[in-house]
């Protein structure tokens, strides 16, 4: 990976975004790129999507979380659906990942944006982000946010996208075959003041080892990385990039006194609406210009 990163493309994000209000008091379209349109969702699906999100909300507002909150309040917590690709039901590995995830790379450069800009503005001096993707479930042979989070390629772009020349690459450490991280220096400000970012991105199996608090899941990442701020991935069947904000525990039950899947399971605990990523993807990409 290049120590410079390349300011991003001027076309990255569109002048012609709709700015009718909506969830949040933000604009229903919270991103329109040349490759990706990002719109609220409005369930997180009730698998392990929406598990992965009510999981991480829970995580972060332990007593031992540092997980940051915004200036409205709510957790750096966020879960992001990618739409399915042509590469998706194929069992063959992806060779161009630039062509497969332009898109994504876009979004995620946005809500990088947004969500450390929220950390620096707090004075963490050191900022710890955490991503993470599925595996193959059933015919998705060849998950995209899995793949997405395999490659450090894909996160190195959406810093380049977010912060272009403001950042320096240090380097890439797989700490074992699911988990990959990056350093970063980046300058801030008239006084070139400069702070630390490290990613971490992870891949979780589409299974009760995603959430149960082993080692492999994820509360088992947040707890050994400690992040200020965590992004989920998760793919569904639409055309659109879809940031959620509500999660409930439905169909989220125990097994052996550990979180599980569970059809049956009726919601018990609705946690409050948390649009901490749909603000980082609108202020973030309306960064990319500034």
């Amino acid at each position: 990976m290049p120590g410079r990163a390349a300011p991003p493309p001027p076309d990255l994000v569109s002048t012609s975004m709709p700015m009718v209000r909506g969830r949040g008091g933000l604009p229903e379209i919270l991103l329109q790129t040349a490759n990706a349109c990002v719109v609220h969702g409005d369930d997180a699906g009730e698998f392990y999507c929406e598990h992965a999100f009510f999981s991480a909300q829970r995580a972060a507002a332990a007593a031992r979380s540092v997980v940051v909150d915004n200036a409205q309040g709510e957790k750096l917590v966020g879960f992001l659906h990618v739409p399915r690709d042509d590469a998706t039901a194929s069992d063959g590995p992806t060779l161009d990942q630039e062509h497969r995830h332009r898109g994504t790379r876009q979004v995620v450069a946005a809500a990088l944006r947004g969500f450390i800009d929220d950390v620096v503005a707090v004075g963490v001096s050191e900022v710890r982000v955490l991503i993470t993707g599925y595996l193959e479930w059933g015919d998705v042979k060849n998950n995209p946010t899995g793949d997405f989070v395999a490659h450090g390629e894909n996160l190195h772009a959406s810093m380049v996208l977010a912060f272009g020349d403001l950042v320096t690459a240090g380097p890439l450490v797989r700490s074992d075959e699911r988990t990959l991280c990056l350093a970063y220096t980046m300058r801030r400000g008239v006084k070139g003041r400069s702070h630390k970012v490290r990613l971490q991105a992870t891949q979780l199996s589409v299974d009760d080892d995603a959430i149960n608090g082993s080692a492999h899941s994820l509360q088992g990442a947040m707890a050994s990385f400690r992040p200020h701020a965590v992004l989920s991935l998760g793919v569904h069947r639409g055309a659109l990039w879809i940031a959620e904000h509500h999660a409930d525990d439905v169909r989220l039950g125990e097994r052996d006194g550990l979180p599980a899947h569970d059809d049956n399971a009726p919601p018990r605990t609705v946690m409050a609406n948390n649009f901490a990523l749909p603000r980082a993807l609108h202020r973030g990409g309306l960064a990319f210009t500034s």
